[in-house]
Protein backbone atom coordinates (compact mmCIF):
# COMPACT_ATOMS: atom_id res chain seq x y z
CA UNK A 1 0.00 0.00 0.00
CA UNK A 2 1.83 3.43 -1.16
CA UNK A 3 2.50 6.54 1.39
CA UNK A 4 3.77 9.47 -0.81
CA UNK A 5 6.98 10.43 0.68
CA UNK A 6 7.30 14.79 -0.10
CA UNK A 7 11.00 15.15 -0.52
CA UNK A 8 13.07 18.66 0.56
CA UNK A 9 14.19 20.95 -2.42
CA UNK A 10 17.20 22.18 -0.02
CA UNK A 11 18.77 19.36 0.35
CA UNK A 12 18.96 18.07 -3.07
CA UNK A 13 19.50 21.28 -4.73
CA UNK A 14 23.56 21.60 -5.42
CA UNK A 15 24.31 25.17 -3.74
CA UNK A 16 28.02 25.15 -5.34
CA UNK A 17 27.14 23.93 -9.25
CA UNK A 18 28.29 27.21 -10.27
CA UNK A 19 32.45 27.08 -9.09
CA UNK A 20 32.42 23.36 -9.43
CA UNK A 21 31.81 23.70 -12.97
CA UNK A 22 34.24 26.72 -13.28
CA UNK A 23 36.87 24.21 -11.49
CA UNK A 24 36.56 21.79 -14.03
CA UNK A 25 36.94 24.41 -16.58
CA UNK A 26 40.30 25.78 -15.01
CA UNK A 27 43.60 24.69 -15.90
CA UNK A 28 44.76 22.77 -13.42
CA UNK A 29 48.22 25.38 -13.07
CA UNK A 30 45.67 27.73 -11.57
CA UNK A 31 43.25 25.82 -9.55
CA UNK A 32 45.62 26.86 -6.71
CA UNK A 33 46.01 30.28 -7.41
CA UNK A 34 44.88 32.42 -4.64
CA UNK A 35 44.80 35.82 -6.46
CA UNK A 36 42.75 34.45 -9.04
CA UNK A 37 40.51 32.41 -6.77
CA UNK A 38 39.82 36.04 -4.86
CA UNK A 39 39.48 37.37 -7.77
CA UNK A 40 37.24 34.78 -9.31
CA UNK A 41 34.55 34.12 -6.13
CA UNK A 42 32.58 37.73 -7.26
CA UNK A 43 31.58 36.07 -10.24
CA UNK A 44 31.69 32.44 -8.55
CA UNK A 45 28.74 33.94 -6.14
CA UNK A 46 26.39 34.87 -8.66
CA UNK A 47 27.28 31.61 -10.99
CA UNK A 48 26.59 29.45 -8.15
CA UNK A 49 23.45 31.70 -7.82
CA UNK A 50 22.07 30.77 -11.42
CA UNK A 51 22.60 27.32 -11.30
CA UNK A 52 21.28 26.78 -7.64
CA UNK A 53 17.98 28.95 -9.66
CA UNK A 54 17.97 26.61 -12.63
CA UNK A 55 17.72 23.94 -10.40
CA UNK A 56 14.84 24.52 -8.69
CA UNK A 57 12.84 25.87 -11.16
CA UNK A 58 13.52 22.63 -12.66
CA UNK A 59 12.74 19.93 -10.01
CA UNK A 60 9.79 22.62 -8.34
CA UNK A 61 7.89 21.09 -11.14
CA UNK A 62 7.81 17.98 -10.20
CA UNK A 63 5.40 17.15 -7.14
CA UNK A 64 7.84 15.38 -4.88
CA UNK A 65 9.58 19.00 -4.93
CA UNK A 66 6.78 21.64 -5.71
CA UNK A 67 6.18 24.43 -3.22
CA UNK A 68 3.73 27.76 -3.52
CA UNK A 69 2.76 28.37 -6.77
CA UNK A 70 4.20 26.01 -8.32
CA UNK A 71 2.19 23.27 -6.34
CA UNK A 72 -1.32 24.91 -7.18
CA UNK A 73 -0.41 25.09 -10.66
CA UNK A 74 -0.05 21.20 -10.23
CA UNK A 75 -3.56 21.13 -8.59
CA UNK A 76 -5.04 23.03 -11.74
CA UNK A 77 -3.36 20.33 -14.26
CA UNK A 78 -4.74 17.03 -11.93
CA UNK A 79 -8.43 19.18 -11.50
CA UNK A 80 -7.83 19.97 -7.48
CA UNK A 81 -8.01 22.90 -5.77
CA UNK A 82 -6.44 24.00 -2.46
CA UNK A 83 -9.76 24.97 -0.92
CA UNK A 84 -10.91 22.46 1.21
CA UNK A 85 -14.64 23.05 3.23
CA UNK A 86 -14.64 21.43 6.68
CA UNK A 87 -17.83 20.25 7.58
CA UNK A 88 -16.72 20.14 11.47
CA UNK A 89 -19.97 21.82 13.26
CA UNK A 90 -22.70 20.63 10.98
CA UNK A 91 -25.71 19.21 13.27
CA UNK A 92 -27.01 15.43 13.40
CA UNK A 93 -27.10 12.23 14.86
CA UNK A 94 -24.93 11.65 17.90
CA UNK A 95 -22.64 9.39 16.25
CA UNK A 96 -22.97 10.48 13.43
CA UNK A 97 -19.49 11.09 11.74
CA UNK A 98 -19.11 15.17 10.95
CA UNK A 99 -21.85 16.21 12.98
CA UNK A 100 -22.96 17.63 15.84
CA UNK A 101 -25.89 16.75 17.26
CA UNK A 102 -29.27 18.98 18.58
CA UNK A 103 -32.08 17.96 20.68
CA UNK A 104 -35.93 17.54 22.55
CA UNK A 105 -36.91 17.71 26.01
CA UNK A 106 -37.27 13.71 25.77
CA UNK A 107 -34.39 12.26 24.33
CA UNK A 108 -31.09 13.76 23.41
CA UNK A 109 -29.96 11.69 20.74
CA UNK A 110 -32.84 13.04 18.21
CA UNK A 111 -31.66 14.67 15.20
CA UNK A 112 -31.18 15.14 11.48
CA UNK A 113 -28.09 16.18 9.65
CA UNK A 114 -27.92 19.70 8.46
CA UNK A 115 -25.07 21.12 6.36
CA UNK A 116 -24.00 24.60 7.14
CA UNK A 117 -25.08 27.31 4.84
CA UNK A 118 -21.27 29.08 5.58
CA UNK A 119 -19.24 26.11 5.98
CA UNK A 120 -15.60 27.08 6.85
CA UNK A 121 -13.04 26.90 3.63
CA UNK A 122 -9.78 26.32 4.27
CA UNK A 123 -6.39 26.79 2.24
CA UNK A 124 -4.66 23.69 2.16
CA UNK A 125 -0.95 23.46 2.77
CA UNK A 126 1.63 22.70 0.48
CA UNK A 127 2.24 19.44 2.48
CA UNK A 128 -1.37 18.14 2.63
CA UNK A 129 -2.51 19.73 -1.01
CA UNK A 130 0.58 17.68 -2.41
CA UNK A 131 -0.98 14.61 -0.98
CA UNK A 132 -4.26 15.81 -2.46
CA UNK A 133 -2.57 16.45 -6.11
CA UNK A 134 -1.08 12.95 -5.82
CA UNK A 135 -4.51 11.15 -4.84
CA UNK A 136 -5.89 12.60 -7.34
CA UNK A 137 -3.14 12.00 -10.40
CA UNK A 138 -3.35 8.48 -9.24
CA UNK A 139 -7.39 9.09 -9.82
CA UNK A 140 -7.35 10.16 -13.22
CA UNK A 141 -5.24 7.55 -14.37
CA UNK A 142 -6.87 4.45 -12.86
CA UNK A 143 -8.53 2.23 -15.17
CA UNK A 144 -10.87 0.28 -12.73
CA UNK A 145 -11.56 1.09 -8.93
CA UNK A 146 -11.25 -1.45 -7.37
CA UNK A 147 -11.26 -1.97 -3.34
CA UNK A 148 -7.35 -1.96 -3.41
CA UNK A 149 -7.54 1.22 -5.87
CA UNK A 150 -9.40 2.87 -2.96
CA UNK A 151 -7.02 1.45 -0.12
CA UNK A 152 -4.19 2.91 -2.44
CA UNK A 153 -6.09 6.32 -2.89
CA UNK A 154 -6.89 6.54 1.14
CA UNK A 155 -3.64 6.16 2.64
CA UNK A 156 -1.99 8.95 0.30
CA UNK A 157 -4.40 11.12 1.81
CA UNK A 158 -4.13 10.16 4.80
CA UNK A 159 -0.34 10.58 4.52
CA UNK A 160 0.24 7.36 6.59
CA UNK A 161 -1.05 3.77 7.07
CA UNK A 162 -3.23 3.93 10.03
CA UNK A 163 -3.62 1.79 13.08
CA UNK A 164 -6.94 0.09 12.39
CA UNK A 165 -7.96 0.04 8.24
CA UNK A 166 -10.85 -1.40 7.16
CA UNK A 167 -12.60 -0.87 3.58
CA UNK A 168 -16.19 -3.76 3.36
CA UNK A 169 -19.54 -3.63 2.06
CA UNK A 170 -22.13 -2.73 3.98
CA UNK A 171 -24.55 -5.36 5.09
CA UNK A 172 -27.43 -6.49 6.73
CA UNK A 173 -26.98 -8.31 9.96
CA UNK A 174 -29.29 -10.62 10.65
CA UNK A 175 -30.89 -11.78 14.28
CA UNK A 176 -29.15 -14.82 15.27
CA UNK A 177 -31.12 -15.81 18.53
CA UNK A 178 -33.07 -19.01 16.80
CA UNK A 179 -34.65 -22.16 18.64
CA UNK A 180 -31.95 -25.10 18.90
CA UNK A 181 -29.83 -26.93 21.67
CA UNK A 182 -28.79 -25.75 24.80
CA UNK A 183 -25.43 -25.31 24.11
CA UNK A 184 -26.36 -24.19 20.93
CA UNK A 185 -24.01 -21.18 20.21
CA UNK A 186 -26.26 -18.10 18.90
CA UNK A 187 -29.49 -20.29 19.74
CA UNK A 188 -31.92 -20.27 22.23
CA UNK A 189 -34.10 -23.93 23.29
CA UNK A 190 -37.40 -25.75 22.94
CA UNK A 191 -37.49 -29.36 24.50
CA UNK A 192 -40.62 -30.77 26.18
CA UNK A 193 -42.44 -30.77 29.80
CA UNK A 194 -39.92 -33.24 31.02
CA UNK A 195 -36.63 -32.26 29.22
CA UNK A 196 -36.49 -28.95 28.25
CA UNK A 197 -32.67 -29.67 26.70
CA UNK A 198 -34.46 -31.65 23.85
CA UNK A 199 -34.55 -30.25 20.81
CA UNK A 200 -32.82 -29.26 17.54
CA UNK A 201 -32.22 -25.93 15.63
CA UNK A 202 -34.85 -24.36 13.81
CA UNK A 203 -34.35 -21.73 10.81
CA UNK A 204 -36.92 -19.00 11.30
CA UNK A 205 -38.72 -19.17 7.09
CA UNK A 206 -39.05 -15.22 7.39
CA UNK A 207 -35.54 -13.99 9.48
CA UNK A 208 -35.86 -10.31 10.78
CA UNK A 209 -32.56 -8.54 11.55
CA UNK A 210 -31.24 -6.30 13.47
CA UNK A 211 -29.78 -4.02 10.99
CA UNK A 212 -30.32 -3.46 7.25
CA UNK A 213 -28.55 -1.80 4.60
CA UNK A 214 -30.79 0.90 2.65
CA UNK A 215 -28.69 0.18 -0.32
CA UNK A 216 -26.64 -3.28 -1.25
CA UNK A 217 -23.63 -0.14 -2.00
CA UNK A 218 -22.73 1.25 0.52
CA UNK A 219 -19.09 1.05 1.59
CA UNK A 220 -17.91 1.40 5.33
CA UNK A 221 -14.57 3.11 6.07
CA UNK A 222 -13.02 1.80 9.86
CA UNK A 223 -10.90 4.13 11.25
CA UNK A 224 -9.67 4.67 14.52
CA UNK A 225 -11.10 7.29 16.13
CA UNK A 226 -7.98 9.00 17.93
CA UNK A 227 -6.03 9.09 14.60
CA UNK A 228 -8.85 10.99 12.50
CA UNK A 229 -8.80 14.40 13.06
CA UNK A 230 -12.01 16.52 11.23
CA UNK A 231 -9.52 17.42 8.72
CA UNK A 232 -8.81 14.32 7.94
CA UNK A 233 -12.17 13.16 7.39
CA UNK A 234 -12.82 16.36 5.40
CA UNK A 235 -10.43 16.09 2.75
CA UNK A 236 -11.48 11.81 2.07
CA UNK A 237 -14.81 12.98 2.16
CA UNK A 238 -14.46 15.63 -0.52
CA UNK A 239 -12.07 13.16 -2.45
CA UNK A 240 -14.40 10.31 -2.36
CA UNK A 241 -16.10 11.42 -5.18
CA UNK A 242 -13.00 10.91 -7.82
CA UNK A 243 -12.14 7.18 -6.23
CA UNK A 244 -15.52 5.43 -5.37
CA UNK A 245 -16.98 3.98 -8.19
CA UNK A 246 -19.94 5.47 -9.90
CA UNK A 247 -23.36 4.85 -7.88
CA UNK A 248 -21.30 4.02 -4.44
CA UNK A 249 -21.09 5.72 -1.15
CA UNK A 250 -18.76 6.18 2.07
CA UNK A 251 -19.40 6.27 5.38
CA UNK A 252 -17.26 6.52 8.48
CA UNK A 253 -16.87 3.98 11.43
CA UNK A 254 -14.42 5.50 13.99
CA UNK A 255 -13.91 3.11 16.60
Amino acid sequence: MPVFKEKDLDSVVDKNKGSEVYDCMLLRQYINSTNLRAYSDAFLVEFDALFEQMERVYLGRFLEYAKGEQLTTLGHVVGVSRELTLEELNFGFELTSLSGTFTTTGDSSLGEKFLSLNPEIVQLSDSVFRRVVRAKALCNGAQFHNIEFMYNVISILIGRIPTVFRLEHDINVPNEDQFGFLDSANSSTFGSIGDISLGGVWESLNPTFSYSTDIRNNIILTLERSESPTETLSLINVMKKYFLPVGYKLEFNLI
